[in-house]
């Protein structure tokens, strides 16, 4: 893999024009920031004044909600937008690894349905920044994700109201495992022991919407992961001993409670993040190596698990 030592002096002169914009778009926020509390809220605060009417007060938070979207929020969408094709794709390209880079696509929510590894409705799903290519001989597609299930609760005056609950925000990622197999494993964050030790092991035993509970041979791993299989003797074929450490080892390097389902012969690999992907900070200079850097390193960060998991290693000719 192509350090970023190697692309930076190639990519920094690139984006000279691009930070100009940024630039011009801090300029644009400033105005329009100071026309709102210069002009609107004064105005406000005196028809609130004068009329004594609480719609004085709506109406000027609607005006400066405007004021604020035509004058700045759009075009600070299309710079965000300039940014993943832009610099982004340069990244990407820059890297010379043959992979495919979409912005506004991503894993489609069927795949991410059949995991199995969430079992919500999902009622509102949207994501972005989508990857898809060969690392070695594996391939791989990762990208954000956000998937959200509809609530309705009735209160004590018998009107339903309804809310999304999001159940998971993060980065998905899709790739092909080295061994075969039919089944269906999945490898979820134990909650249960970890609270309540033994009981939590009973309790998900007991389990019955999930497949069947397979016990490790690493008690490190069975404090902090619980299997589920339709198979048995296929999920210790999978998770062999070695990959209980990767998995571990994979947990602690992303600092996310992660979960995978072994299914169709790939691994579903779910990262809850907080952080959103490949965001760039507006007050930061695009021409800075250090943000070049952690977006080269977001993406890379993705692409090892391939080598995290020891994917590449061929099983009987697979």
């Amino acid at each position: 893999m192509i350090t970023f030592e190697q692309i930076f002096p190639e990519l920094q002169p690139k984006l000279k024009s691009l930070d100009d914009q940024r630039i011009e778009l801090l300029r644009l926020r400033r105005k329009t920031l100071l026309i709102i509390v210069g002009i609107i809220l004064p105005l406000t605060i005196l028809a609130l004044v004068i009329s004594r009417h609480p719609l004085a007060l709506f109406i000027g938070i609607g005006v400066g909600g405007i004021v604020y979207s035509t004058m700045y929020e759009k075009h600070r969408r299309k710079f965000k937008n300039e940014v993943k094709d832009k610099l982004i794709l340069q990244i990407v390209n820059s890297m010379n690894m043959g992979l495919t880079y979409r912005r506004s696509s991503f894993i489609s929510v069927n795949e991410f349905r059949k995991c199995g590894i969430y079992q919500q409705s999902i009622d509102k799903y949207w994501g972005e920044d989508f990857f898809e290519g060969k690392v070695g001989e594996t391939d791989v597609l990762f990208s954000e994700l956000t998937a959200q299930s509809k609530k309705t609760v009735r209160d004590s005056k018998g009107n339903v109201h309804t809310h999304y609950v999001t159940f998971f925000q993060g980065l998905f990622v899709i790739a092909d495992f080295h061994k075969n197999f039919s089944g269906r494993t999945l490898v979820l964050p134990d909650n249960s022991e970890q609270f309540l030790g033994m009981i939590g092991k009973k309790l998900q035993s007991m389990n019955f919407t999930r497949d069947e509970l397979v016990y490790m041979e690493n008690p490190e791993f069975e404090k902090k992961f619980v299997v589920y299989s339709t198979d048995q003797v296929e999920a210790r074929y999978i998770l062999s001993l070695t990959m209980l450490e990767r998995i571990m080892m994979l947990s602690e390097k992303l600092d996310s409670r992660i979960s995978l389902s072994f299914a169709d012969n790939k691994v579903y690999i779910a990262i809850p993040q907080s952080k959103d992907f490949l965001e760039h900070n507006l007050n930061q200079s695009v021409l800075d190596s250090e943000v070049i850097r952690n977006f080269y390193d977001e993406i890379v960060t993705c692409l090892e698990i391939v080598d995290d998991l020891n994917l590449n290693i061929r099983i009987w000719g697979k």
